[in-house]
């Protein structure tokens, strides 16, 4: 539950929401994509209570472009958590 942005909070993995948000203008890109090229399309999704729901094929059309794009993301969340733990240990070893 340790996190530095995002609030601590019981089962809320808060630094996985700190690392995932310098990929999330790469991510956001990419979903925008999806609408344009019509890979996700309003027929998709419905309003259960307030909430956006993607549907099965939707969910489908999702995850088949995620895995054919997330090698790049992945990479670079690799390397932000190496950075966030040489920090961590350089604040360790000045205690």
């Amino acid at each position: 539950m340790l996190g530095f942005y995002h609030e601590v909070s019981f089962g809320r993995e808060s630094l996985a929401c700190d690392l995932i948000e310098p990929l999330r203008p790469l991510i956001d890109s990419w979903v925008w994509q999806m609408f344009y090229d019509r890979h996700l399309r309003l027929e998709y999704f419905s309003d259960d209570n307030g909430r956006c729901v993607l549907h099965k094929a939707g969910r489908r059309h999702f995850y088949e472009f995620y895995e054919s794009h997330c090698d790049a993301m992945r990479r670079l969340l690799r390397r932000y958590r190496y950075a966030l733990v040489k920090q961590y240990q350089l604040v360790l070893d000045d205690k």
